[in-house]
C-alpha cells in the first residue's frame, strides 16, 4: 500500500508536464490527501508557470521509512518492548515530525516503561499531539492517559517516600493542576475522567527543551 507522500507524488507525477490538466489534478490531490496535505505541504510545490515540482521525491523516502519504523515499534510495543519501540519511534519522528500518530505511539511506549524519569517526556509527547491536532477528542484522550498514569505512579512513588521532582516548569504547573482536579474528583467522589481540556495547555508545553 502506498503511504499518503507515495500517492500524493504519484498522482503529480501522472499529469506533470500538462498545464491542461493542472486543475483536474489539484482537484484529485485535495481530495485524496487533504489530511496530510494540512500536515505536509512540502510534499509537492506548483512553480510560477503551473508545472508540479517533483524535486521533494525524498520526502516520500523519508516519509516511507518513518512508516516502516512506526510498524516496527508498534510490534515491539504489542510485545512490551518499550526500549524498543521507543529507539524506532525517534527515528520516525526526526523523518516525519508532524505525524501525530508517532508522537502518540512514542507517548504510549514512554508510559510503558513505568519509570518516574519516563512521565516527563511522555507528557511532552501527548502534549505535542495535542498541538498538532487540538481539536481531536483522540489526542486530548492521550494526553488524559498518560497525565493518569503519570498520576498514578507519583501516589505511589510518594508513599514510598521517593523522588516526584519534575524539571520543566510548564509540565510542573500543568500536572499540578491535574493533581488538583483529581483530588477534586476523588473527595467529591463523581468517578468521571479529569477532562484535560480545562488544563487550558499554554503555546510554550509541549515544546522541545
Amino acid at each position: 500500500m502506498l503511504t499518503h507522500a507515495q500517492t500524493y507524488l504519484k498522482l503529480g507525477k501522472e499529469v506533470y508536464g500538462d498545464p491542461e490538466k493542472l486543475e483536474s489534478a489539484k482537484a484529485i490531490l485535495a481530495e485524496r490527501t487533504t489530511a496530510f496535505v494540512k500536515s505536509q505541504q512540502h510534499i509537492m510545490l506548483l512553480s510560477d508557470n503551473g508545472k508540479i515540482d517533483l524535486a521533494s521525491d525524498d520526502v516520500a523516502t523519508r516519509l516511507g521509512e518513518a512508516e516502516e519504523r512506526r510498524k516496527k515499534a508498534e510490534k515491539y510495543l504489542d510485545e512490551k518492548k518499550f526500549k524498543e519501540a521507543i529507539d524506532q519511534l525517534d527515528v520516525a519522528i526526526k523523518l516525519d515530525p508532524t505525524n501525530v500518530f508517532l508522537r502518540g505511539d512514542r507517548a504510549l511506549a514512554r508510559l510503558g516503561q513505568e519509570k518516574w524519569e519516563s512521565m516527563e517526556p511522555a507528557v511532552l509527547d501527548a502534549i505535542q499531539a495535542v498541538r498538532l491536532e487540538p481539536t481531536s477528542h483522540e489526542q486530548h484522550k492521550l494526553l488524559q492517559t498518560v497525565l493518569n498514569g503519570m498520576w498514578i505512579l507519583y501516589d505511589k512513588r510518594k508513599l514510598e517516600g521517593k523522588s516526584v521532582e519534575i524539571d520543566n516548569d510548564e509540565i510542573k504547573r500543568m500536572f499540578s493542576r491535574y493533581v488538583e482536579a483529581k483530588e477534586k474528583e476523588l473527595k467529591e467522589s463523581k468517578g468521571e475522567p479529569v477532562d484535560v481540556k480545562c488544563l487550558k495547555i499554554t503555546k510554550e508545553e509541549g515544546e522541545k527543551k
